[in-house]
């Protein structure tokens, strides 16, 4: 297994400790929305590029691109 050094955190040591503290709940809450608005601001990228596309071709874009990554 290979050994990979990881960046310097932009996190300060303050957040780390709070994201420590946190139930795995509150965790997986954050995920949760954190996905969400990847989403959202996912969608309103392709709208600004894409401005003739309809609320159903943008929606199954964004659920391409987050199921297939860029393929």
């Amino acid at each position: 297994m290979m050994n990979a050094t990881l960046p310097p955190s932009t996190y300060t040591p303050e957040e780390i400790e709070l994201y420590r503290k946190m139930t795995p709940q509150k965790k997986l809450e954050l995920a949760a929305r954190s996905h969400l608005e990847a989403r959202r601001w996912k969608k309103a990228g392709l709208k600004a590029l894409h401005p003739e596309w309809t609320e159903s071709q943008l929606n199954q874009k964004v659920r391409e691109l987050f199921l297939h990554g860029n393929k």
